[in-house]
């Protein structure tokens, strides 16, 4: 009987932590719409709320709810969520479901990740102050994705240890106030 209750509050505490990582991640976005400055920062923490469960599966439900949540308290604004929808919610999802692969693929997968992610940034916002589906010239898309698959290469080998040293801030923080 004690194995049962004990994964009963296993699973409660899961859904639990799930919640209040969805929670807060949107409320972080909701902060940082309302102050609209230091977008990449706000992006940054909600998506190490989003990475606050252990399983693969839930940190896939936490990403989805937090970008559903944060879509409805931001007024669907897609140009200041695309790239936590496209970019820093998913990655978290990304990196736990790649971890099981051996270093060079799961490398260049996450490059990939972050190729398509920017690629859907340019191509659908101004946000990086061109929106590639309005430059009419082909060869200046080329060279502009060109470019952010250089990019890609060397921000997947920075932002991993950054998002590595934030969790593990957030982590000791957080579960020193429960």
């Amino acid at each position: 009987m004690q194995k049962k209750r004990d994964a009963k509050t296993g699973r409660g505490h899961r859904i639990a932590l799930c919640g209040m990582a969805m929670a807060l991640s949107a409320a972080v976005m909701l902060l940082g719409h309302i102050l609209s400055f230091g977008e990449y920062f706000w992006y940054f923490v909600a998506a190490l709320f989003v990475d606050l469960p252990k399983k693969t599966g839930d940190k896939g439900l936490c990403c989805l709810g937090s970008i559903l949540l944060s879509s409805l308290v931001c007024g669907f604004n897609y140009v200041y969520l695309a790239s936590y929808a496209l970019l820093m919610a998913p990655y978290p999802v990304v990196k736990a479901a790649l971890s099981h692969l051996p270093k060079a693929p799961g490398y260049l997968l996450t490059v990939l990740f972050w190729w398509a992610g920017l690629s859907g940034i340019m191509w659908f916002t101004p946000m990086f102050f061109v929106q590639l589906s309005a430059v009419s010239n082909v060869q200046v898309r080329l060279l502009a994705l060109l470019g952010l698959m250089l990019l890609s290469l060397g921000i997947d080998l920075i932002y991993r240890r950054l998002h590595a040293f934030g969790k593990q801030i957030l982590s000791k923080v957080m579960f020193r106030l429960i």
